[in-house]
């Protein structure tokens, strides 16, 4: 999937898309004609819920996000919001089992939307803060302790040379207690990403970002910054990608500064499940940016409560008759429990786990991972057993 644009001119935005053997097999067109900067990359999951998928993408200028699928060369939805280089995360802001559109408002107050394409409604916007404007693309995870059953989106917000890093939670888009997190004379345009930081131990996201003085930084939900970041380059930086490139069960934070390199760096303390090492990790999947669900069968998958003594309740959606396999792992990586291993009817499923192994016996305290798979596809889940 590729956006094009003509420099110099004003013409309208196309977006391409080609089969495995790079056939042209379909081409859309903007609703407005550009001139300058065009737009982030394509988001692509069945928003509308038509049995097919669509292409969500941010553009300026005019800044605007529009909604695209098959059956039209024009766009399905045309929302007069947006953000140059900027590239729509796709999540269940609403709990309604289908994937909402989060974008920003680059021209007032560095606003995040939340729209809920298939019923046609807002959500939330965030709160503005005057003078501040919206160029990055907003990451998606479990990101605070303090709320560990929580899914909270992260996002730069821009005024001159200052920065404000917003955390804000999913289901009304207000700023977190002691957020956002003042970046004052160091930011550089680059989006968030979420990786693991602190060990296998610790089941929620960091937030890495890239800044104007030529350093990589990565902070918890506390703020505070994460061994061994502050990392120094000797360029300003791109946004960060997130993934396992060499096989050892770690992830790597992979990116490219405009003094021409390439960097990767281990993320010391981070740890990955056994194939579950998709790349990028925490970028460009499902709660990031890009393909919300890779082979589009796998809806939703949570487990509630996160932290229990006698059992958690897992909830997820099939779009078809799959081969479901859920897994649950230590946190060393070591399989203690299969939980389900057969093909399944379309439909909602609560499997309930009541923290034992295969030989049904109670598993000791700790940090477990609660992997739903689905051909391709997978999700992760850590859940924390405290008895």
């Amino acid at each position: 999937m590729t956006a094009r644009k003509s420099y110099g001119i004003s013409s309208n935005l196309k977006i391409l898309a080609y089969d495995c053997n790079g056939s042209l097999i379909h081409e859309w067109q903007s609703s407005e004609q550009q001139s300058g900067w065009t737009s982030g990359t394509p988001s692509i999951e069945n928003v509308l819920s038509s049995g097919t998928d669509e292409v969500v993408i941010s553009y300026g200028y005019p800044n605007r996000t529009e909604i695209f699928n098959a059956e039209s060369a024009l766009p399905q939805k045309v929302f007069n919001y947006g953000a140059i280089t900027v590239t729509p995360a796709l999540a269940d802001v609403n709990n309604d089992n289908h994937p909402d559109i989060l974008a920003p408002d680059i021209s007032n107050g560095g606003i995040l939307h939340a729209y809920d394409a298939y019923h046609d409604n807002p959500i939330w916007d965030t709160d503005p803060i005057q003078g501040y404007y919206n160029h990055s693309s907003p990451a998606v995870g479990y990101i605070s302790w303090r709320y560990p059953d929580e899914v909270e989106i992260t996002y730069i917000c821009t005024k001159g040379s200052d920065a404000k890093l917003r955390l804000v939670d999913r289901l009304y888009g207000d700023d977190l207690e002691d957020w956002p997190l003042d970046i004052d004379d160091q930011v550089w345009k680059s989006s968030p990403a979420l990786a693991f930081l602190q060990g296998h131990s610790d089941p929620y996201l960091d937030i890495i970002f890239g800044a104007r003085d030529c350093v990589l930084y990565g902070v918890n939900s506390d703020k505070e910054p994460i061994y061994p970041f502050p990392l120094l380059l000797f360029g300003k930086p791109n946004s960060v990608v997130i993934g396992n490139i060499d096989n050892d069960r770690k992830s790597e934070t992979i990116l490219s500064s405009d003094d021409g390199y390439l960097h990767v760096w281990t993320n010391v303390n981070s740890y990955c499940l056994p194939h579950t090492l998709e790349w990028p990790q925490f970028h460009h999947d499902y709660q990031r940016t890009g393909v919300y669900g890779w082979v589009g069968g796998l809806r939703g998958g949570d487990a509630n409560p996160k932290t229990f003594s006698t059992g958690t309740t897992l909830s997820f959606t099939l779009e078809d008759n799959l081969h479901t396999k859920i897994k649950i792992y230590d946190a060393e990586g070591h399989p203690v429990k299969t939980l389900v291993n057969q093909t399944l009817p379309q439909g909602t499923y609560h499997p309930v786990w009541y923290g034992k192994n295969d030989n049904y016996s109670f598993l000791p305290n700790g940090i477990y991972f609660i992997e739903i798979k689905v051909k391709n596809e997978s999700k992760i889940i850590p859940v924390q057993i405290n008895r």
